[in-house]
């Protein structure tokens, strides 16, 4: 360990303090009296006086000061300060308070009038600016009717004007305070005022003007309601689309129920759509805190019943038998499986916006492969696999090696296997102590590693785990992390080769190959628990993929249907395209710009198709 120690300042002449004293005395003395007095007989002859010095600086000073300036006089000791006696305090007079107020009405009228003049001109700031003048005008007014009542000395009046005084500034500073804020907030955008009249603006109004709730509050407030608002709005709008789809007849009104006839769909009333064919609902898909926020649901991954499927628990409080950890016999979480009945009625108070959609049902509510498992329980697979085959020795002897350039090491050798198989992992982000690290302390793949990484990453770990495993036949953890790997990379090709329905063998060894991982990967995480060793998280998403694998035993339905990899390409896509519009116009500039690059790819296509 280093320890600076800063450079001492460097002192210069130029800094240096002198002090210096000179004294010159000239007095006439008559030279016969000198001599006499002086001389060898005279009175002040060298050795007739005695020497009188002091101990010290302080006392030569005294010294000198006495014989100067005659006798030092003792300095006299201060009396002792008598006890005061408590006098009663006598309230002021309306007249004291009046002209204790006069000064601070002034300087209010004052303010009110800068700030007006400061916000005169600036966009959305006019009523603003029109309020705080009127208020300087009020304050002035009851400045100058207060000052005449004061010379008149009428109490009652003065009292009736100083409480009318003290109101208007209480009301001035809040509203300017509350104004003020909110134009700092929401810097150009609409006013409170002009929002349409509904309870909820007026009660938010209400509230921010009587200083009961802050504008940060009231905010987020209105947020929340204006999503839940927002998605029960698209889930009817879903809805109708889906009930025209399905009856496959172009509608004569619209979602309003405006009528079509004399608009641009008109040609389309009463018409087949679709050439005969029809829509159904099949399965709503989206990631956990959409399907939170979608549905409304209770139970979410960051509560304690965090299960929406069933009644499953996490916390230190949940009993043993509702732990989801608890993949034994005994567990009774596996016994609350809810149905679409049993959802109807055991959630009746908070059910999903998107019960009006034709076919809906609680169970299609799927779970997205890509983030429970490339983006969630993958992760932590691959990033604890890594470190199980790096003391095992996949890369040779370690010891004394840092862990970067151990992880070094492992990059380069997945890199060239991958290579050598046809799969294409980037050089970066390279693997390091730190990507490898979680908040939590748990080994897991930083959010740099993307789907696609983590899917050819878990892929490599399970062909290394395997080939390790066949060399050390009687190690416990290098077996069952093989079995762990072999079972979800079996899983993930039937996956990939498979269409939108398992057949029977399919699903059977699919959802059987889920399961198998799954307590492969509780043994691992028990066992390196007991040694303290922070490796294979279990998480909520764990818990979900069970229900992942009795839903493909169940329903033979492939999970690749529900992934979002082409969803979140296209957010990617749309990014890209977004942050360089302008804010203003940023809708309408979006997706013009996604339109002509899409109209510049058909043209680069149809070019090609040309030439062959």
């Amino acid at each position: 360990m280093w320890y600076f120690v800063r450079q001492g300042d460097e002192i210069t002449q130029k800094e240096q303090c002198i002090e210096s004293l000179g004294m010159k005395a000239k007095v006439d003395v008559d030279p016969d009296m000198r001599s006499a007095l002086t001389s060898e007989d005279g009175l002040l002859r060298p050795g007739a006086l005695p020497k009188v010095s002091g101990a010290s600086a302080a006392g030569s000073k005294a010294l000198l000061q006495a014989i100067t300036s005659g006798v030092a006089a003792p300095k006299k000791k201060k009396k002792e300060e008598e006890e005061e006696e408590a006098k009663e305090v006598e309230p002021q007079t309306w007249v004291e308070k009046a002209n204790a107020l006069l000064p601070d009405i002034l300087k209010e009228a004052s303010e009110g009038r800068k700030l007006s003049i400061k916000l005169n001109g600036m966009e959305f700031a006019e009523e603003l600016s029109k309020d705080l003048l009127s208020h300087a005008g009020e304050l002035e007014d009851c400045y100058k009717k207060l000052a005449t009542k004061v010379g008149e000395g009428n109490g009652k009046v003065i009292k009736a004007y100083v409480n009318t005084a003290n109101e208007l500034m209480t009301k001035g500073s809040k509203a300017q305070a509350g104004k003020t804020t909110c134009l700092k907030s929401y810097r150009k955008r609409r006013r409170l005022e002009d929002l349409p009249d509904s309870q909820t603006v007026k009660k938010f109004a209400d509230l921010i003007g009587r200083g009961k709730m802050s504008i940060d509050a009231a905010a987020t407030i209105a947020r929340s309601v204006v999503r839940q608002a927002v998605h029960k709005t698209i889930a009817r709008l879903m809805a109708w689309s889906m009930e025209v789809a399905s009856s496959g007849v172009g509608p004569d009104t619209g979602f309003a129920g405006e009528p079509l006839a004399k608009t641009s769909r008109g040609h389309l009333c009463g018409q087949q759509l679709g050439c005969g064919w029809r829509a159904c609902f099949f399965a709503f898909k989206a990631d956990l805190k959409a399907r939170h926020e979608l549905h409304n649901f209770k139970r979410y991954y960051r509560c304690n019943e965090f299960c929406d499927r069933c009644l499953a628990m996490q916390g230190t409080r949940c009993p043993p038998a509702l732990d989801y950890r608890n993949v034994t016999n005994s567990s009774a979480w596996h016994l609350t499986a809810i149905n679409h009945q049993a959802y109807m009625e055991f959630d009746a108070s908070s059910l999903s916006h998107w019960v009006c959609m034709p076919g809906f049902n609680f169970l299609a509510i799927s779970f997205d492969w890509m983030h429970n498992v490339y983006l969630g329980t993958g992760r932590d697979l691959c990033a604890s696999g890594i470190m199980v085959l790096i003391e095992k020795g996949l890369v040779g002897d370690v010891e004394g090696v840092e862990m970067d350039e151990a992880l070094s090491r492992v990059h380069r050798r997945m890199r060239d296997v991958c290579r050598q198989h046809g799969l294409v992992l980037p050089a970066k982000p390279n693997l390091t102590n730190a990507n490898l690290t979680g908040e939590d302390g748990y080994f897991s793949m930083g959010t740099r590693f993307k789907a696609t990484h983590i899917k050819r990453m878990l892929w490599w770990l399970a062909k290394e785990s395997q080939e390790l495993a066949d060399q050390n036949p009687t190690d416990a953890v290098l077996n069952v992390l093989a079995m762990c790997t072999f079972a979800l990379q079996r899983c993930t090709e039937l996956m990939d080769l498979s269409g939108v329905i398992f057949s029977e063998d399919e699903a059977q060894e699919a959802g059987n190959s889920l399961k198998l991982h799954l307590r492969a990967y509780f043994w691992l995480a028990a066992y390196h628990y007991q040694r303290r060793q922070l490796l294979f998280k279990t998480r909520s998403k764990t818990h979900y993929n069970e229900h992942i694998a009795d839903e493909v035993l169940r329903f033979r339905i492939n999970p690749a249907t529900y992934q979002n990899f082409e969803e979140e390409a296209f957010l990617g896509r749309i990014k890209a395209i977004g942050i360089h519009c302008h804010g203003r116009s940023c809708t309408r500039r979006l997706y013009q710009r996604y339109l002509l690059t899409l109209a510049v790819f058909l043209e680069d296509h149809e070019r090609v198709a040309r030439q062959v």
